[in-house]
């Protein structure tokens, strides 16, 4: 079996999977589950997703596109030298409503990141250009334009299913769509189920595997979770049955970390934003890497230095092994 980094680079291929790109990645995922001889179940439903054709500012004469600059917005429309300049990394896209548009950049990366997405227009920027902005907004000579086209684009998701789809006790959840180059968000993610799912192969009587489409962008109130929430309404009795819910995202970075509810309640909604999610929260558990560190998530979240150089085998090989150890004990 190839090695974990070698599936991630085969899943990055397909970026920004998003759309197309995400539909291609379920069908390598298919063609290896069909290689290894593990039946599966596919889900399909129908959502409407973003498609962002361009992003563009002018500064200082200069014309600043991807990938230094990035749409993060589910609208299109300009930005002008009144837009909000906020930090990309905001614990809610609904924060900043009261402007018109917005500039925005994430604190922990050098390059642009468009971690929130938002309802009016907005660009993410690389740390050059938004010191720029920022010096010009200290001289009273604020002076860019810019704009951000979206359209809204109808798209078929796919939720790969593997094991016990009636009343499994553990039901491992991952997702398989990124924003930009996705190596650590989520190419990892199903580098590791893979692997996992061919060292349980003969021990899922218990255990499903749901590998799902559509987590980052869609229309829903909560942009992000679309995909998981289609399982959810498609098949709630797996999150009611299941004794333990566990979500797989952004691993490899560092050795892996569990996270609860009862500790980290924000980051597990984040992970797994369910319509039912009180119901279920005490049984849901979220396996992450590293987050806010030098190499962590955020230094490279949803830009395209999101590109596997801060992950290790190592790391993925023990993120596996704490799946597997899951379902043995």
């Amino acid at each position: 079996m190839k090695p974990m980094q070698k599936i991630i680079d085969d899943v990055c291929q397909f970026s920004p999977r998003q759309g197309e790109g995400e539909t291609q990645t379920s069908e390598y995922i298919m063609q290896f589950l069909k290689q290894e001889g593990i039946p599966f179940k596919v889900e399909e439903y129908e959502t409407i997703i973003p498609r962002i054709h361009s992003a563009r500012l002018e500064l200082e004469d200069s014309l600043y596109q991807s990938p230094d600059v990035e749409g993060c917005s589910l609208v299109g429309g300009d930005i002008g030298g009144h837009a909000g300049i906020i930090d990309s990394t905001c614990p809610s896209p609904f924060l900043y409503e009261d402007y018109s548009n917005l500039i925005a950049h994430n604190p922990y990366s050098t390059t642009a990141s468009p971690a929130t997405f938002f309802r009016i227009p907005a660009l993410a920027v690389a740390k050059h250009i938004h010191e720029k902005i920022l010096a010009m907004k200290k001289s009273g000579k604020v002076s860019f334009q810019g704009s951000v086209q979206v359209e809204k684009q109808s798209h078929t998701g796919r939720n790969i299913l593997v094991g016990n789809v009636d009343n499994p006790k553990t039901l491992f959840i991952t997702h398989y769509d990124s924003i930009n180059k996705g190596a650590l968000d989520n190419a990892s993610g199903v580098a590791v189920v893979q692997h996992a799912i061919v060292n349980l192969r003969e021990n899922m009587q218990d255990v499903l595997f749901a590998i799902c489409g559509t987590e980052e962008l869609s229309y829903d109130k909560l942009y992000w979770g679309n995909g998981y929430r289609a399982l959810e309404k498609a098949m709630p009795h797996l999150f009611e049955k299941a004794d333990k819910i566990v979500a797989i995202d952004s691993v490899g970075n560092a050795a892996p970390t569990i996270m609860n509810t009862k500790a980290d309640v924000e980051i597990c909604h984040a992970a797994i934003p369910l319509h039912n999610f009180r119901d279920v929260q005490e049984k849901i558990r979220v396996v992450i890497g590293d987050i806010y560190g030098k190499n962590g998530l955020f230094s490279v979240y949803h830009s395209w230095d999101d590109d596997g150089r801060n992950l290790s085998e190592e790391h993925l090989q023990t993120t596996r092994d704490m799946l597997i150890s899951m379902v043995q004990t």
